[in-house]
Parts: C-alpha cells; sequence; structure tokens
C-alpha cells in the first residue's frame, strides 16, 4: 500500500543524515498506507549523534492504517535513529498496527492533551533490543483496543525496554498488556504519578501487565473500571511507591455494581488504597490501609492478606463486606 515517511535514508556521507519533521495544527488528514517515522533514518556513519524525527499532531483528527517509529529492515546495520510522535490535541488513531522494530532505534510518544488511539502496539516484534518511551499527561489517553506488547522480543545480547510514565491527569486506557514470559532480559517499567489506568472492555482471560513492578509516586494513581464491561481488570504486577505518599483509587463512574479489580501482584503503598463503587480482590499482600466507601463497595481477600487498616466510609452495608482467607485487618 501507500507509504509516508517523516525522516528516512538520504545519504551515504559521514554525519550528513538530516531529521524530517510534520506538524499536523488542525483539519483531517488520512493516510491510506503505512506513516513512518524515522525509517532508517541515519547509521553510526551518517548520524552518529542519532537524529530525532518528529510527526506531532496539535489539533483535528489524523488516521493511518500503520505507523513504525525507527522501524529498518537491515538488522546488523546499526542505527541511530531517535523518533517521536506527539499529540498535544485531536485525535490520531491507528487502524492496525504500531511497531518499533530494529535493534538500536529508540523511539517515544508523547502524548500530552488529545488521544492516541492505536488497535495493537508492539515494540520488538520481529528484532530485539527497540527501547521505547511512553509518556501521557495532561489529560491526554494513550489506548490501546487490542494489546500493548512491550519489549516482545528480546535477548541478552539485545535486551529490549519500555518505560511508561502517566502522569498529571494523563490516562492509559488498555484491554490487555503484556511483555512475552520467554524473554526474561526484557526490562518494563510502569510510573504512575497522578495518572489513570482505565480498563477498555477488558476481558477475565486476558493478562494484564507483566511480571515487572508498578510505581506509584507522590501524586498517587487511579484505576478506573467504568468501561470494563462484563468483567473487571487482572493486575499481575506488584504495586510500589516510589516516593511520597501516593496512594491508589478503585472508581466505577457506573450504576453498574458488577466492576471489579484483582490485584494479583500485591499493593504496597504508603498512601493506602481507597475503593468506590466497585470490588476489590487481593491474591497476594496488601502492604496497605485499605478505605471502602459506599454501600456497593466490596472488598474480598482471596489469598494471605495483611491490611494496615480497613475503613469503611459509608452506611453499614458496608459491613457485609466479605472477607475470607487469612486476615489481619487491623484498625476495622
Amino acid at each position: 500500500g501507500n507509504e509516508t515517511f517523516v525522516g528516512g535514508t538520504t545519504t551515504t556521507a559521514a554525519d550528513a543524515e538530516t531529521a524530517g519533521h510534520m506538524d499536523v495544527l488542525h483539519g483531517i488528514v488520512n493516510f491510506t498506507g503505512w506513516l513512518g517515522i524515522g525509517r532508517q533514518n541515519g547509521t553510526s556513519v551518517t548520524a552518529p549523534q542519532g537524529l530525532v524525527s518528529t510527526f506531532s499532531l496539535h489539533d483535528g483528527e489524523v488516521t493511518c492504517l500503520d505507523l513504525s517509529l525507527g522501524y529498518a529492515e537491515v538488522p546488523n546495520t546499526i542505527y541511530t535513529m531517535r523518533p517521536e510522535l506527539n499529540v498535544y490535541g485531536g485525535v490520531l488513531r491507528v487502524r492496525n498496527d504500531v511497531r518499533l522494530d530494529h535493534t538500536y532505534s529508540w523511539g517515544r510518544f508523547n502524548v500530552n492533551g488529545g488521544t492516541f488511539i492505536a488497535q495493537k502496539f508492539r515494540n520488538s516484534n520481529y528484532y530485539p533490543g527497540s527501547h521505547v518511551e511512553i509518556n501521557v499527561s495532561n489529560g491526554g489517553e494513550f489506548r490501546t483496543t487490542e494489546h500493548l506488547a512491550l519489549a516482545h522480543h528480546s535477548t541478552a545480547e539485545h535486551p529490549s525496554y519500555a518505560r511508561v510514565n502517566v502522569t498529571d491527569g494523563g490516562v492509559l486506557s488498555l484491554k490487555t498488556m503484556y511483555k512475552s514470559s520467554e524473554y526474561a532480559a526484557a526490562d518494563v517499567e510502569l510510573h504512575f504519578n497522578g495518572g489513570i489506568l482505565r480498563s477498555y472492555q477488558s476481558a477475565y482471560e486476558d493478562q494484564i501487565f507483566p511480571d515487572e513492578k508498578i510505581f506509584v509516586g507522590e501524586k498517587g494513581m487511579t484505576v478506573d473500571v467504568s468501561n470494563a464491561t462484563y468483567w473487571g481488570l487482572k493486575i499481575n504486577a506488584p504495586i510500589v511507591a516510589t516516593s511520597g505518599t501516593g496512594g491508589i483509587a478503585v472508581v466505577n463512574d457506573t450504576d453498574s455494581a458488577n466492576r471489579w479489580v484483582c490485584f494479583n501482584g500485591g499493593v504496597e503503598v504508603p498512601g493506602g488504597l481507597t475503593v468506590e463503587n466497585a470490588c476489590v480482590l487481593f491474591a497476594k499482600d496488601v502492604k496497605a490501609a485499605v478505605t471502602v466507601r459506599d454501600d456497593v463497595s466490596t472488598v474480598r481477600a482471596t489469598g494471605d492478606v495483611t491490611v494496615d487498616a480497613l475503613t469503611f466510609e459509608g452506611n453499614e452495608a458496608l459491613l457485609d463486606c466479605a472477607m475470607s482467607g487469612a486476615a489481619d485487618a487491623a484498625g476495622v
């Protein structure tokens, strides 16, 4: 199909390659094929310091069939591209896949307002060793409607890396997120500091999050299960604090009581865990104070759980909250 490149290969001369830039200020732009940012855009010879080609959406609507950052088809060449995609407003929609696929490439997504939507997102899908950073802030939303596969292919020689930062009202909205378990060398980090994790039509059998830690900063983290149609959200990674006293709020903004989140990896945050209009399931230790609000919220312990303090705020119906398994809930 048709391909549009922003930054590519234009020379073989030493230190002579150039970056490309494209800005969409408003209106509607439709790419009928691939949109490639920084495709084979510089090598250790033609751009030894690395080039940052950019595509930026300020307002309006952009649609493409597929999107690539830093893609290259020559696996043994040392490419140095550092492409960036910026969304400051409007909607950027990828109908199929997003890929970052080269051993030495580093791609960055900045969603600082506006919405980025893709069906699938993969870094290191074919070639190991690519790096990706996803930054979501200022009310922006980064959404995948099928899966977000981070550090999908990694080796000891070329480990892949992914870091997701969700801050200051930014929203990470997804159905499934994973790191392939066969690639132990992969490094995945998730950081929330005033950001929101939103379940997007999740399904019970889906694995949500890899076996890595989720870090919560001083501004805390919100887990929104309002859109978790029929089922809920299962988090298999431990959630720990980085600094400050940030906590976790589980919210459900619908009238349905059939919304839940399962903290399979456990929770350890000084700011505590607050549950509003949802059901929370614990499968491992919860070393935090837990506050349950309003009479439709429920907390259940499915394994050995230590809760620093359990507080009910609302009417007496909250006392019907079921606790099973070995639980030490001081302060009830």
